[in-house]
């Protein structure tokens, strides 16, 4: 329910009509007059600072502002107006009243208008001193007050405010509504709560509720919409008793780590674990058995045939072996359950942990450390396994290097100091490791002994948090400035951010042909086709007869190409290459007296394949050449039609055309009654090769192939 939103942390909702109106952290306010499809931003007059809160007064519009005031609108948004006379806190977290009257909460108590804002004068007996007031909820005579560290204030007919704050286990409250009998409470990080008393008790509701720190909430007809600090708007249709998200499922959420197991894509974030079986379109969460929500972040995933393992910062390795339908812990052994890293090399399974390393030869069952060379007190931070080489990313004591498994481990530091020893990220591809670090990019091509600063492209600042390697390229996420790639093992970057909001890139993962990004905010996706490209400088070329005639095409790229030829008569040199180059088509001898064709195909991969159509004349006498070219057809290739033109048409008589298709097959005859004629190709059989034979009463024939694409 995003669709245009741009700023996804929602700090307040205000609904009329037909209208839903939502106040946000950065981009002001936004309007949707389709129940919450789409978006638009309507801030015209109003500055783009945190709003704080919407309210519906009669036909206008109030917004509390961040340091700026009150505001109105009486044109549902299109244009506004401050209205701050007398009113001595700026910072305006509530706005509620009906007719003239209206009370506006700020961060230094509450102020009360009797004009539509006109003036304000305070109105805070009772309140506890530096009261911050954080919402409000009219009823009846009476006047409710959400506020933060000291709970719900209630204050009837003007009288002196008193707390009621009963069953609310989280004092900090950010907004109030009603819905009938039912008042609404939503807290920093209790979730949401319910009175049905007029705030005498109150109640948690929070089924399906992932994130439970609140920011708002409105009701429209059955639905209750609540907005949360970085799960977007969670919507309910029974009064609160279960929510769903309505942001396809993870917008906003810190992704951990990206596996693929089957048909399925999984996630691991901030707020357990997520599940996608159409590519990433649309999400479940998948935490049963999981100790969630006291699951701080899901740090590593990993498979391992059925298997799914899942590491958690402070609760150990979890083991699910039904698509993440069910977790089960599998600790035993496991001393240290802080888990940073997950990977799998055959039958082994390693976990680093902020302690060590430990393995399991039996799928989790048990787990035994291997520490052997490594420094006390140090942190796992990235583990990196390929066959026999596995590299252990550690804080603060560098690279270590194992050649047995892990039973042994040596360090491999030369190159690396500083803040370069601090390891964040590990990635091996082909020969060379990749080490991210708080000092810049290194790369090794012997193993760890030496390594090289590799940082051509990249921004000064940031880290490297996560690779994904493509054949012989290699991604790199940087934790401040996005997506970078490198085709040249690492020497040279490019950053490749199209259409990536949030440049905090935590994992990644290739995953049939597009490229995920998991980020602070959420997880986005890129085809690998829209990144890499593939350009000839021709679609059609021609040949002449004699042996080694040659033809030259351009081409453009910034991937690995191969090309391959249709006919054995043409070759090309070079058959394949990376990136940018000229490649040379040679052709043997054309023996006959007609032109042949041969179809070149240029490819590589994750990019869409080029065809070049290459014509090689054919070999002729003088007396047929004269024959040959009183006859000419063009264009060819074609595409639409073809024209026919005769130049000693008058010479010939009873002349008719035959054509046909590539197998043999007889598609066309007519007689020729006009020296130039024009044919439309659409009735024709599609793309090919076709002949066009040419008759006369002598029975003379002369042949001609054209293309038809």
């Amino acid at each position: 329910m995003n669709d245009g939103l741009t700023d996804l942390i929602v700090h307040a909702i205000a609904i009329t009509d037909t209208n839903i109106f939502v106040g946000t952290n950065s981009g002001g306010v936004f309007h949707s007059n389709d129940n919450g499809g789409t978006w638009n931003e309507v801030n015209i007059g109003l500055p783009i600072k945190p709003i704080n809160t919407l309210s519906t007064i009669g036909s206008d519009l109030f917004a509390g502002t961040n340091g700026d005031g009150v505001f109105i609108s009486a044109d549902n948004g299109l244009s506004w107006y401050s209205r701050n006379n007398g009113l001595l806190d700026l910072t305006v977290s509530a706005i509620v009243g009906e007719g003239p009257t209206i009370a506006a909460g700020t961060s230094s108590g509450v102020f009360i208008s009797t004009d539509h804002g006109q003036q304000w004068t305070p109105f805070n007996d009772g309140f506890p001193t530096f009261t911050r007031v954080t919402s409000l909820y009219e009823f009846n005579g009476g006047l409710l007050a959400g506020t933060s560290f000291h709970g719900i204030f209630l204050s009837m007919n003007g009288g002196e405010w008193t707390a009621m704050n009963t069953g609310l286990t989280n004092l900090y409250v950010h907004s109030l509504a009603a819905n009938g009998d039912n008042i609404f409470a939503t807290t920093d990080d209790g979730g949401i709560f319910v009175s049905a008393d007029t705030g005498k008790s109150w109640t948690a509701i929070n089924n399906g509720i992932l994130n439970t720190s609140i920011n708002s909430i409105a009701i429209r007809g059955n639905n209750l919409f609540a907005g949360t600090t970085s799960l977007g708007v969670y919507k309910s249709d029974d009064s609160g008793d279960n929510w769903v998200v309505s942001n396809n499922g993870i917008h906003n959420i810190n992704i951990k780590s990206i596996i693929q197991r089957g048909s399925n894509i999984f996630i691991g974030t901030g707020y357990g674990v997520f599940r996608s079986a159409d590519k990433g379109d649309t999400w479940t969460a998948v935490n049963n058995g999981l100790p969630f929500p006291s699951v701080e972040s899901i740090s590593s995933m990993a498979v391992s045939g059925g298997n799914i393992f899942a590491g958690t910062y402070n609760h150990g390795v979890f083991l699910s072996t039904d698509e993440g339908s069910k977790w089960m812990v599998i600790n035993n052994g496991l001393e240290d359950t802080m888990v940073t890293n997950i990977v799998i090399n055959g039958n082994d399974i390693f976990a680093g942990t902020s302690n060590g390393i430990y393995r399991s030869t039996d799928n989790g069952g048990n787990w035994a450390v291997t520490n052997n060379g490594l420094p006390d007190g140090f942190h796992v931070n990235a583990l990196a396994i390929n066959e026999e080489k596995f590299f252990a990313g550690t804080y603060p004591h560098g690279v270590y290097f194992s050649a047995d498994s892990g039973t042994n481990w040596t360090a491999v530091n030369n190159g690396l100091s500083g803040y370069s020893i601090s390891i964040q990220s590990l990635a091996i591809s082909g020969n060379n490791v990749f080490a991210g670090t708080q000092g810049g990019l290194f790369k090794s091509i012997d193993n760890g002994n030496h390594w090289l600063l590799v940082n051509d492209g990249l921004p000064e600042k940031g880290y490297i948090r996560s690779f994904a390697v493509n054949g012989t390229d290699i991604f790199a996420g940087n934790y401040a400035y996005g997506v970078f790639l490198s085709t040249d093992s690492g020497d040279t970057w490019k950053a490749e951010n199209t259409g990536l909001p949030s440049t905090r890139v935590s994992a990644m993962a290739i995953i049939d042909g597009q490229i995920y990004a998991g980020t602070r905010f959420g997880l986005w996706k890129r085809s690998l086709s829209d990144i890499y490209t593939l350009g000839v400088s021709l679609d059609s070329a021609t040949i002449e007869a004699p042996e080694n005639s040659t033809v030259t095409l351009d081409v453009s790229s910034n991937t690995y190409w191969e090309v391959s030829s249709s006919e054995p008569w043409l070759t090309a040199s070079p058959g394949s290459g990376y990136g940018d180059t000229t490649i040379t088509f040679t052709a043997s001898a054309n023996p006959g007296t007609f032109g042949r064709t041969a179809v070149v195909t240029v490819s590589g991969p994750n990019v869409v394949s080029r065809e070049i159509i290459v014509m090689q004349k054919g070999y002729s006498t003088d007396i047929y050449e004269l024959e040959y070219n009183s006859i000419q057809i063009y264009p060819n290739p074609a595409k639409d039609y073809i024209t026919v033109s005769i130049r000693n048409y008058s010479q010939m008589e009873d002349l008719s055309l035959r054509i046909f298709n590539s197998i043999g097959v007889r598609i066309f005859e007519t007689k020729v009654t006009q020296p130039s004629m024009q044919m439309d190709l659409s009735s024709w059989t599609g793309k090919g090769i076709y002949i066009l034979q040419f008759h006369d009463r002598s029975n003379t024939i002369m042949e001609r192939k054209i293309v038809v694409h």
